[in-house]
Parts: C-alpha cells; sequence; structure tokens
C-alpha cells in the first residue's frame, strides 16, 4: 500500500471515529441534561445562595410576569427564569400586559408593566423588575410564607437602620429584606416584655446604659429561647457587657491595634492599625465554614470567655486577629500606641464569638441576677407564671418547645465592633458575608448560607 492511500486511509478512519464521538456525547448530553455554563464571566452561572433555594422547592411556583408588548424586557425575564428552570421544572412562567388584560392586573393587584408576581395558592409576592437576588429572595418569602421578625434595639445611641451615612445600617436592613426578614425597631425603655414574635434581637453599639429593667426584660427574652445579636463598642454601655459576660461572653477594656503586614496589604500600605483584620477561625462553625475572606473591624474590642463559663453554655470564636496584634489598655492616644507588656493582651484575639446556651442546664446553675443569687429555673418559672400564666404549660413556638414557660436552647452571637457591618464597611471583602450568616444561623437558616 503506497503511503498517499495509507494517509486517505488513516483520515478517513480518524474522521469516522470522530463522527462517532460525536453521536454519543450528543446522546449522553440529552439523556442526563448536562449544563456547562461558558460565558464570558459565566454570567449564567447561579449564586450558591440562589442553588441552595431552588433546591428547597417543592411544590409548584408560578411566575406572572407584567411587561407589556415590550420583547427585549420580556426576554430579560425569560432569560433569567430560564436559568432557575435548567434546575427545576417548578417553575412556570407567563406574560401580561396590563393595558390588554387590566382585569388580571387588577385581581393581581399590579398597576404597571415590569412588575413580576410569584404565586403560590393564595399567597402572591410582586416585585419590581427582578434580578436575580430579588427574584431569589421573593422565592425565599413564598417558601417562607411568615418572614423572621428581627427587632433592632433603639433608644440608647444605637446604630440605626434608618441612617444612610456611612456610619449607619441601611445598607444591612436592605440586604436582610432581600433575604425575607421582617425588620422593626424596638425601644426597651418603654415596653413590657420583648414580643414572643422576635425571631432575633439586634443590639448594635450602644453608647448610654441599658437600665436594670431593660436588662431583665433581654435575659427573660433570652430565657424563653430567644436569639441575639450583640455589637459592642470601645467605650460603650457597661449594661451591655455585663449582660454577655452572664451568658458566656465578656467584652475587654480597650480597642485591637493591628501592625500585621497582611493587614497592611489589604489597606494598600496605608497605615492604619486602628482597623483590625481577621479570618475565619473556625472551619467547622456553621457561620464561618467556607468563609474565605478576610474581614475589616474598625476600632474593635477583642471578646473572651467569662472565668467560670457558666454552666451549659457552650461557645466557639468565630473570627480572630492575626499574631501581630494585641488589645491596647492604656491607650495614650488614638494614632500613637505601643504594645506594653503586662497590660495589653497579645494576640491573636477572638473579634466574634458564638454562644449555643443549654437552657435548662444553665438555668438550674447558681447565677447571679441584677443582684439576686439564687436558682435561676426557679426565679424565671415564678417570674413568668406572675407575667403570663399561658406560659406555664407545654407549647410550641415555632421549631421551639417550651415546658414551664423554658425553650431547650438560645443562641448568641457577639461582636466586639458594629462599623464592620455599617453602611461604609459592609460590602468591604467578607464583612457582609459574616453579618449575613450570623443572622441565618441565629435563625436557625443554616441550610441558607452560602
Amino acid at each position: 500500500m503506497s503511503r498517499r492511500r495509507a494517509g486517505a486511509l488513516e483520515f478517513a478512519l480518524t474522521s469516522i471515529l470522530a463522527l462517532v464521538l460525536l453521536f454519543l456525547s450528543t446522546v449522553l448530553l440529552a439523556r442526563h441534561d448536562v449544563v456547562r455554563d461558558l460565558s464570558f464571566g459565566q454570567r449564567r452561572t447561579l449564586a450558591p445562595q440562589t442553588l441552595t433555594v431552588i433546591g428547597k422547592i417543592e411544590r409548584p411556583i408560578e411566575i406572572v410576569g407584567f411587561y407589556g408588548d415590550d420583547p427585549q424586557q420580556q426576554a430579560r425575564l425569560l432569560n433569567l427564569v430560564e436559568r432557575y428552570r435548567e434546575l427545576t421544572s417548578l417553575l412556570d412562567l407567563r406574560f401580561v400586559d396590563v393595558d390588554r388584560r387590566p382585569d388580571v392586573a387588577l385581581d393581581y393587584g399590579v398597576s404597571t408593566n415590569r412588575t413580576v408576581v410569584l404565586e403560590d395558592g393564595d399567597l402572591r409576592v410582586r416585585l419590581s423588575d427582578p434580578d436575580e437576588a430579588a427574584l431569589t429572595a421573593g422565592i425565599i418569602r413564598v417558601l417562607r410564607a411568615e418572614p423572621p421578625q428581627v427587632f433592632f434595639v433603639t433608644g440608647h445611641g444605637e446604630s440605626s437602620v434608618e441612617d444612610d451615612s456611612g456610619s449607619g445600617l441601611m445598607e444591612a436592613a436592605r440586604m436582610l429584606m432581600e433575604q425575607n426578614f421582617d425588620l422593626r425597631t424596638l425601644n426597651t425603655t418603654v415596653i413590657p416584655r420583648v414580643p414572643e414574635s422576635a425571631s432575633l434581637l439586634v443590639i448594635a453599639g450602644p453608647t448610654a446604659e441599658y437600665d436594670e429593667r431593660e436588662i431583665a426584660l433581654i435575659d427573660d427574652y433570652l430565657m424563653r429561647g430567644g436569639r441575639l445579636l450583640a455589637a459592642v463598642e470601645p467605650g460603650g454601655a457597661k449594661s451591655v457587657d455585663s449582660l454577655l459576660t452572664r451568658w458566656g461572653i465578656q467584652p475587654g477594656d480597650g480597642f485591637v491595634i493591628d501592625a500585621s503586614d497582611e493587614q497592611r496589604n489589604l489597606l494598600g500600605g496605608q497605615d492604619e492599625p486602628l482597623i483590625a483584620l481577621a479570618l475565619a477561625s473556625n472551619p467547622n462553625h456553621p457561620i464561618t465554614r467556607g468563609l474565605n475572606f478576610a474581614t475589616f473591624f474598625p476600632i474593635a474590642r477583642a471578646l473572651f470567655e467569662s472565668d467560670p463559663v457558666p454552666a451549659g453554655v457552650t461557645l466557639e470564636p468565630l473570627i480572630q486577629s492575626g499574631q501581630r496584634t494585641w488589645l491596647e489598655r492604656t491607650p495614650t492616644s488614638e494614632g500613637a500606641t505601643a504594645f506594653d507588656e503586662g497590660v495589653d493582651h497579645l494576640g491573636p484575639l477572638a473579634l466574634g464569638i458564638a454562644a449555643t446556651v443549654n437552657l435548662p442546664v444553665f438555668a438550674a446553675g447558681n447565677v447571679s441576677v441584677q443582684g439576686l443569687s439564687g436558682n435561676l429555673l426557679e426565679m424565671s418559672a415564678e417570674q413568668y407564671d406572675m407575667r403570663d400564666s399561658t406560659l406555664a404549660g407545654s407549647q410550641q413556638l415555632g421549631d421551639q418547645e417550651f415546658a414551664s414557660g423554658l425553650a431547650k436552647y438560645a443562641r448568641i452571637v457577639a461582636f466586639g465592633d458594629i462599623d464592620f457591618a455599617s453602611n461604609a464597611n459592609l460590602r468591604v471583602q467578607g464583612n457582609g458575608d459574616l453579618f449575613l450568616a450570623s443572622v441565618l444561623w441565629l435563625t436557625e437558616q443554616e441550610d441558607r448560607i452560602a
């Protein structure tokens, strides 16, 4: 056989083999629905949290898009929904023109085009021209008909969810609302009790003191299985420090200095030792598992375990500063500090701690509450019976079983700074992820942490 014929035969065999492989690949792809995102920057790839939410859809949800006769806008929504429908067949989409079908628009309570309604039975959630974040948040609202209520305490100089300045918490509030949380404010100076509906109580860096009655309200709430997110600032309210210490978390006096090269590099070489760089120190806790970004804490306090840790309290550090950090206890000025051996506390330092409290064990111990020593379980039961006789028996509240007015567990997350979640810093590195993950864990939604 000549070389030319041999080459031709080899080419033919190679071509046939390539065609066979192409055919088999097509068959396999058709049978197994393999989807690859080859777009530039993987624009079609959904966020991890969206993937988690899609996995929780167990019944059909109808998506009604009121977009009028606008093919471009319809295509935008259709392309977005199709990305979801690559992973679930339980999302139905139809379009309605408000101008042509005012009767349908009136039934859905829609008056303008570019409105989307998610419908599940009698429940309808309206969205305005949603992107992925808004659509996922809407689906969460459908899956959880009653959103968790988060109460931000006011009246003591706390950072405000209504403040849009750099030091305010409006961005954090917007983040939580997008994640289907019902945000409210609570002035503890004028209420007799933390509402039973509260899924989470937030104390955001108070500067003025809480009185004894207010601290008792928070103790009462935690003893009922409450959830508390507390951020304490240097020089902040000592009454809140004492509250946290009683539950096992002791805020340190002073503020954290960070002289590490890593911190300086992330700040572009700036010498800002009052901004502490913290890294996830607990890869096993749901809040910090998979948190691969640094977090920034401007003028923060260190947190320690109280001595002794109360019975029934399990403490887990979440994030901590590096080796070249210390808790400055005797600053001469904010700009000129140096480590003083035997006075300052050398790092690593915990800037965030999570506490899980076994309430029956915690309450049965001898602790001091408002200067009274004794069996807290008996005092609490007596206190609850006087306030609300319905708490004397067993009852169900959400996922918690209450017996004689006491739940099984409480959860607390404390941070040595509130500025990490401020409008100016929430989007810096992993700050937003840390804040949201903490709220999700506290409200027992660990499966949504991504």
